[in-house]
């Protein structure tokens, strides 16, 4: 019998020879048996031992490499972990897109506050911060850098400001572009501007031309009013002189300015030194041919306070008003007003000849009940709670009741009306739906809670079925009921199927919470679809 003195390993991956050098060293011993020579087994088993036990230590050494490799591996990998996330494979213009939507969206709120306008300013700059791929999308980003939010006191100005007018001017790169609020802050009477002094306010500082611009040296950076599409003053204290830039003194002291691109202006009236007992006009904003919107953020407040061109006001936008007779008294300075939105106002009801028609608005936004009567043309209504979740305090039962009763004097002029999270009953809707014959347009969000009252469910089987009959002229409806609400979906489809041959063109129907509805409904719902009503999941 033949044996085959050499032993050979193989991988199993690739399946060649393996190297062994401590196998290399064993005798042949078949070989030495045939030499008749003499073995001496414990010089070779040391000399094997000490082979097999270097390999051993070897192969540990390198086990403990590889285990410690793959631990800081697990301990290094979520730091880096952005670097493969997959907005860093974002196009260009998608990121900038995320970036100006992302910034700009609470700034759209009526009057936001002002450590979150500090914050939309300094977010390109913080954005810019974070990488160079990031840095070069912000600056190819003039959007970006249009809403600038400055807070100055009467006689001085942080030179990081003056740092930030400068960097967004220049990155807006064009004009009609900024979105400008100004905060002013007098802290004591020693902030106050001295009489002498050239200038009462530093803000007439940085809106008038420096002396760079005369020849001179450089004072601070002049602020362009050309390049301002918004201006929004906001107010620290009730007895500070906020903005007296802007206040007329006497016939020979008036400062104007010309805002060639503002299209909305933002004012507090106490802020602007326009409090009650003032008897000086403190708003020149007379040379402003594309002012067309005013937001109004003031409980109390005198339109004899504001020299403004009224006729080309369009739209307004009142904030924590609640003096009936000073809304009343602002609106009819106002011809041509077409859009007013009330936001955390409450505007008790007018008594008797206080009611005066204001026959130019066509549009209300509101959270709170209000008279309707001086809108005889009233096209669009909208009604929403602001305070969803808790007791709401403006849209109490009494005021919504009187609200509704007011509307049917204005519901058969009505083409849109939208009733968000108002907690009102179904039976009111019902008589305000059956005199607005012109009705093109119905939302209704149903409120999550039941504000501990019997009478504000509004997405009743009663209500589906009488929309049935109602509003023939309808082309879009969106109805969506709280989840355990007594509803069946059917009911909702069945309506649905009814208006099939309307003008009903789409719908948007389901749940508050966006639950899936029911097979045979989904079904339902794509046969409509097939037969030329659009109707979607809420």
């Amino acid at each position: 019998m033949n044996f085959d003195e050499n032993i050979y390993i193989y991988c199993d991956g690739c399946t060649k020879e393996l190297h062994k050098p401590y196998l290399d060293a064993l005798p042949s011993v078949l070989r030495s048996l045939r030499s008749a020579k003499q073995i001496s087994p414990s010089a070779e088993m040391v000399k094997i031992h000490t082979k097999l036990k270097s390999e051993i230590i070897r192969l540990e050494k390198l086990i403990k490499a590889l285990q410690y490799n793959l631990g800081r591996l697990k301990r290094v990998a979520p730091t880096y972990a952005s670097l493969f996330s997959p907005v860093r494979r974002l196009p260009f213009e998608v990121l900038q897109e995320i970036f100006e939507q992302t910034l700009y969206s609470s700034v759209d709120d009526m009057f936001p506050s002002s450590d979150t306008n500090r914050t939309v300013s300094l977010t390109p700059i913080r954005l810019a911060s974070v990488c160079s791929y990031w840095r070069g999308v912000c600056l190819a980003s003039p959007g970006l850098w249009r809403h600038m939010y400055i807070s100055i006191g009467v006689q001085d100005i942080h030179s990081r400001e003056l740092d930030l007018i400068k960097a967004f001017q220049q990155r807006a790169q064009s004009k009609d572009v900024l979105s400008l609020r100004i905060r002013s802050v007098v802290r004591n009477e020693d902030d106050r501007a001295p009489e002498e002094a050239e200038h009462p306010h530093i803000l007439a500082a940085l809106l008038l031309p420096s002396l760079e611009s005369q020849g001179g040296p450089e004072m601070v950076p002049y602020l362009s009013v050309d390049a301002c599409q918004e201006v929004i003053f906001e107010s620290c204290y009730r007895e500070s002189p906020d903005f007296s830039v802007f206040r007329r003194d006497d016939g020979n002291n008036t400062v104007q300015f010309s805002w060639s691109s503002l299209r909305c202006l933002g004012m507090s009236p106490i802020g602007l030194g326009a409090q009650s007992g003032t008897s000086i006009p403190c708003i020149l904003f007379r040379n402003a041919p594309l002012l067309h919107e005013l937001k109004i953020c003031n409980p109390y407040f005198n339109p004899r306070h504001f020299i403004l061109p009224w006729n080309q006001i369009t739209t307004v936008r009142f904030h924590n008003n609640h003096d009936t007779p000073s809304v009343s008294a602002f609106l009819r300075q106002l011809p041509n007003i077409e859009h007013v939105e009330f936001s955390r106002c409450n505007l008790p009801y007018p008594q008797g000849d206080a009611v005066v028609p204001i026959t130019s608005l066509t549009t209300i936004h509101s959270d709170g009940a209000l008279g309707l009567a001086k809108f005889p043309r009233l096209e669009r209504l909208e009604l929403r709670n602001m305070g969803e979740g808790k007791k709401s305090i403006i849209l109490d039962s009494s005021g919504l009741r009187r609200f509704m009763s007011n509307l049917l004097l204005v519901s058969g002029g009505l083409t849109e009306l939208a009733l968000l999270s108002v907690p009102i009953a179904y039976k009111y809707v019902l008589m305000a739906l059956a005199e607005a014959v012109h009705l093109k347009r119905l939302v209704i969000v149903e409120s999550f809670m039941i504000e501990d009252r019997y009478d504000c469910e509004l997405v009743t089987p009663e209500f589906v079925v009488g929309l049935e009959e109602l509003v023939p002229d309808l082309e879009h409806l969106k109805l969506v009921w709280r989840e355990y609400e007594s509803i069946e979906e059917e009911l909702v489809v069945r309506m649905l199927e009814t208006r099939c041959n309307t003008p009903l063109t789409s719908a948007v129907i389901g749940p508050r919470s966006g639950g899936p509805l029911q097979r045979e409904v989904l079904d339902r719902m794509q046969a409509l679809r097939d037969r030329g009503l659009l109707v979607t999941l809420n």
